[in-house]
């Protein structure tokens, strides 16, 4: 990490990587407050639905707090299927914003 514009947690299982999240730090100018946005969650073919990227999201989540962030904000593909996962665990999606 050389210029701290990230965080990265690397999920391991027997010695290996099988995944990943990325942070970016971001800042509300509405609530003055900071917050992270989770642009990247990867978990290895194979291994999905066995709890990989839900510990890599309660570790962001738990990070969160410990840091006071206001949330954490998740950019994804509108047909990603991990949208599933990330409403399971608390997410909405946000109905007031649309991006191009």
């Amino acid at each position: 990490m050389i210029k701290n514009d990230s965080v990265i947690f690397i999920a391991y299982l027997d010695g290996k990587v099988v995944g990943f999240t990325q942070l970016y730090h971001l800042f509300s100018s509405v609530s003055m407050e900071a917050m992270y946005l989770l642009n990247d969650l990867f978990v290895a073919d194979g291994l999905r639905r066995i709890g990989i990227g839900e510990a890599l999201i309660n570790k962001t989540k738990a990070l969160a707090k410990v840091e006071s962030q206001k949330g954490i904000a998740i950019q994804t593909a509108y047909n990603n299927p991990a949208q599933e996962l990330y409403k399971r665990l608390g997410f909405k999606p946000d109905t007031d914003l649309h991006f191009f």
